[in-house]
């Protein structure tokens, strides 16, 4: 018998125009994105078996003007 599965997605994105009235860092692109996946496996007389849980995000942060500087560099 198969016991419970869920699974499930979050996101979130904060543009460089975003305002707070705390300090923080400004002038910055951020998004997260976020997904899970729980199997709690085939239920057997005494114990579940083969459980699997898995989870994977990613962040990205872009500073524009970082970006910028970055192209006027020289190497010397």
């Amino acid at each position: 018998m198969i016991v419970a599965v869920s699974a499930g997605v979050s996101r979130k994105s904060i543009d460089r125009n975003f305002e707070t009235i705390t300090a923080g860092i400004y002038d910055r692109d951020y998004s997260e994105d976020n997904a899970y996946s729980n199997f709690d496996g085939l239920k057997m007389r005494v114990t579940n078996i083969l459980p699997v849980k898995a989870d994977i995000s990613r962040i990205e942060t872009v500073t524009p003007k970082v970006a910028e500087n970055k192209s006027k560099l020289k190497q010397i």
